[in-house]
């Protein structure tokens, strides 16, 4: 599957409101033959994440007082280019013309779900996490600022729902990406939801 990621010879971003489902996105991507960087970045920082199926994400899922990801203060322009060929970034980055520049030649997928649903999901994530509730207000800012990369021709929209049931939105990814032997997309779906996610709770 790597090999073939590679062949594909692209690179992606995933572009996402918080809590809209970056981490099922990439599991449909790695579905569909590309590989995660490991990296969600910022435009001033990124981090690293573990894999969800290693012993160190199992220990944070159960003590939210572990560290889950390390951070490092490296800007997007230079921590994008730690995205090689086939594989994918994730991160929440605002439409505006530095992005829109740094990203020119990677493949962008952007994610939106309704405020009032992200606003629930943050409430729980930061409840299990422990970590400083989130303002409303700034999250509410932040997704605003995230929805007009959904009008750039060049970027590929889906919502959370559509992740999480939409055969044919995802044979529709696969046609921006250019995969040519299609994968059957309702099977993708089914063993993307099946398989761990890094910020998914129960």
């Amino acid at each position: 599957m790597i090999l073939r990621s590679k062949l594909q010879g692209m690179k992606i971003f995933v572009i996402s409101q918080p809590k809209a489902g970056t981490y099922l996105c990439a599991n449909i991507l790695n579905e569909l033959g590309f590989v995660f960087c490991g990296m969600h970045m910022g435009e001033r920082k990124f981090e690293v994440y573990p894999d969800p199926s290693s012993k160190q994400y199992a220990r944070a899922m159960k003590n939210p007082a572990y560290p889950i990801n390390f951070e490092y203060r490296v800007p997007l322009k230079k921590s994008i280019r730690s995205v090689l060929p086939g594989q994918y970034a994730v991160g929440h980055l605002v439409y505006n013309k530095e992005n829109q520049s740094i990203l020119k030649k990677i493949k962008k997928i952007v994610l939106t779900r309704p405020i009032d649903e992200i606003l629930v999901s943050v409430q729980k994530w930061d409840k299990h996490t422990q970590r400083k509730v989130s303002n409303p207000e700034t999250m509410k800012d932040r997704c605003a600022k995230i929805e007009p990369w959904m009008q750039d021709p060049e970027v590929f929209h889906m919502t959370f729902d559509q992740m999480k049931a939409d055969a044919g939105r995802i044979n529709q990814l696969q046609k921006f990406l250019g995969i040519k032997k299609k994968y059957n997309s309702a099977e993708v779906i089914k063993q993307a939801l099946s398989k761990p996610s890094m910020t998914k709770i129960t």
